[in-house]
C-alpha cells in the first residue's frame, strides 16, 4: 500500500534522479557493456525507484540495506583494487544511498527488510547470470573476483561465502538503521 501520509513530489523526484544516475551509467558504459547493468547495485537501484514511485517504503528500505552492506562496500573495494572511478558510477553507488535514505528518514523504519531483499537479490543474481557477457563477470557470478582468486579456488564456494557475507552484512545493516531510526523518533 503506497504511504498516503507524505507528499507525493519528493520521492517522485526522487525516483526521476535515480533513473537519471542509471541512464547515465549506461551511457558511460556504452552498448558493449549494457550487460553491466544487470549488476546487483544497479538492480537494487531499479526496485528502490520502483519502492519510490509506487510509495513502498519496505522496498526502498531493502534496496538502501542492501546498497549499505554490501554494494557500496563492494563498489569502493572495486574503485581501490581497479583504480577506476567514473562519475556515473559515484551518481549511480551514492545517490541510492542519499535519496533513498533522505526519502526514508521522514518515516518510521518499515522493516524488518533485510531476509526478503536479500532473498531478490539472490533470485536477481541467478535470473541475471545468463543474460551477462562472461568476460564482463557481472556480479563475479562467471569466476572469482580476481582479488580473491588466491583464497577461493572454487567459484561456487566463492559465490555462497559471497552470499553469505551479504545475508549477514544485510541483516547487520538493517538492525543498526532500526535502531537509529527508533532513537530519532524517540
Amino acid at each position: 500500500m503506497p504511504d498516503e501520509q507524505h507528499p507525493v513530489a519528493p520521492r517522485l523526484i526522487a525516483a526521476a534522479l535515480l533513473i537519471s544516475a542509471l541512464a547515465a551509467r549506461a551511457w558511460s558504459l556504452g552498448p558493449g557493456h549494457y550487460d553491466e547493468m544487470l549488476a546487483l547495485c544497479h538492480v537494487a537501484t531499479s526496485a528502490m525507484v520502483v519502492g519510490l514511485i509506487a510509495g513502498w517504503p519496505r522496498v526502498v528500505a531493502g534496496a538502501l540495506v542492501f546498497h549499505l552492506a554490501f554494494g557500496v562496500p563492494v563498489w569502493l573495494i572495486d574503485v581501490v583494487v581497479t583504480g577506476t572511478i567514473l562519475p556515473s558510477s559515484i551518481a549511480a553507488h551514492v545517490g541510492p544511498v542519499v535519496l533513498g535514505g533522505g526519502w526514508l528518514t521522514r518515516r518510521a523504519w518499515p522493516g524488518p527488510v533485510a531476509v526478503p531483499a536479500w532473498g531478490f537479490i539472490i533470485a536477481a543474481m541467478i535470473a541475471v547470470h545468463p543474460l551477462t557477457d562472461p568476460a564482463h563477470n557481472v556480479n563475479t557470478t562467471h569466476t572469482v573476483y580476481p582479488a580473491m582468486a588466491a583464497v577461493f579456488s572454487s567459484r561456487a564456494a566463492y559465490l555462497i561465502a559471497n552470499s553469505l557475507l551479504c545475508f549477514v552484512a544485510m541483516v547487520a545493516v538493517e538492525r543498526v538503521l532500526a535502531r537509529l531510526w527508533r532513537r530519532a523518533r524517540g
